[in-house]
């Protein structure tokens, strides 16, 4: 059964960090929380003052270190929730505010703890300079991004332009395949809530004209068949694959697009040819979109740095807020 995020999880959640980038998170946040009618989280994870295999040796609290670092842990998440109740007094009254605070490792505590409290979409800071520099494993963005069981929405808040306009610019990006079908269905329950809004749902088709051509030549030289017939077979072939890739396209969001346009929405859709970066890049520069989807493949636990044939860093890289939704 399909996932709904956004009917069935009352809660945006932010991650927070209490870096300079918080204040301008909170924004995104609070304004995400006002158009979706949502509830907002203000998570933030305490790492471990002690390692466990320190703590182990030396034991958990009848010696002097295990007193000190209980004193510790317990002092810093004093100061963790002080801290968030503090940013929770910045947001207007009309948005109800819960603060969570809990101790682990971010990587691991911060989707399972999104995920307890019924988060429709987790909102993960992310720097784009770093984008194209991967370090020695996985920043907290990406990893989120990677296995996180809920919708993670990262941005660089510092570097963003916050869209005032009256109608938003969605960019779902999908490769058709089944396990992106939760992400489809997500944009369009997005763009629907959100009101006023123009989705471009796009699929890239990677599978050029002189590509099929050329292909269809060697196939014919090995097959001893005549050459001159490769022209028109591949007319044909081609004019067969994009028209069905535009169908399969229409069809994805058929029974959601009503409840867009009744919303006051509008959908297009459209199928690009070529590189997957370089034509979603072109399409982002032209439609400057507020936001831009993805799906999340299961195969992604053994190429964490791959959505389909993307390299995560490539969608930092396009410096727009990037939305990776779980699939089944």
């Amino acid at each position: 059964m399909t996932r709904f995020f956004l009917d069935n999880n009352e809660y945006v959640t932010l991650a927070v960090k209490f870096d300079r980038a918080a204040p301008a998170l909170l924004e995104t946040a609070t304004r995400l929380c006002r158009r979706l009618g949502k509830k907002l989280c203000l998570l933030h994870v305490l790492e471990p003052w002690v390692e466990l295999p320190l703590a182990g040796v030396f034991g958990q609290g009848g010696d002097p270190l295990g007193r000190v670092s209980q004193a510790m842990e317990a002092s810093t998440r004093d100061l963790a929730l002080g801290r968030l109740a503090e940013l929770a007094q910045t947001v207007s009254p009309e948005i109800s505010v819960r603060t969570v605070v809990v101790a682990g490792k971010p990587i691991e505590r911060i989707g399972s703890e999104a995920e307890n409290v019924g988060t429709c979409l987790l909102i993960v800071g992310a720097s784009y300079n770093g984008a194209r520099l991967l370090p020695q494993g996985l920043s907290l963005a990406l990893s989120l991004m990677a296995g996180a069981p809920v919708p993670v929405l990262a941005l660089d808040a510092m570097r963003t332009p916050r869209p005032e306009m009256n109608k938003l610019i969605l960019m779902l990006a999908d490769d058709l395949g089944a396990q992106t079908e939760t992400a489809v269905e997500f944009a369009y329950a997005l763009a629907t809530a959100l009101g006023n809004t123009t989705l471009y749902h796009v699929h890239v088709n990677s599978l050029s004209y002189a590509s099929l051509e050329t292909g269809l030549a060697a196939a014919a030289a090995s097959g001893h068949t005549r050459d001159d017939e490769v022209p028109g077979v591949a007319d044909e072939l081609y004019q067969a694959l994009t028209r069905r890739l535009g169908e399969a396209l229409e069809e994805r969001g058929a029974d959601q697009r009503d409840y867009l346009e009744a919303a006051g929405g509008t959908c297009i859709t459209e199928v690009l040819t070529g590189d997957v970066a370089q034509q979603l890049g072109d399409l982002i520069q032209t439609t400057n979109p507020a936001l831009l989807i993805f799906g999340r493949h299961r195969a992604l636990q053994m190429r964490p740095f791959f959505i389909g044939r993307l390299p995560y860093r490539t969608m930092l890289a396009f410096k727009c807020p990037v939305v990776v939704v779980p699939g089944e």
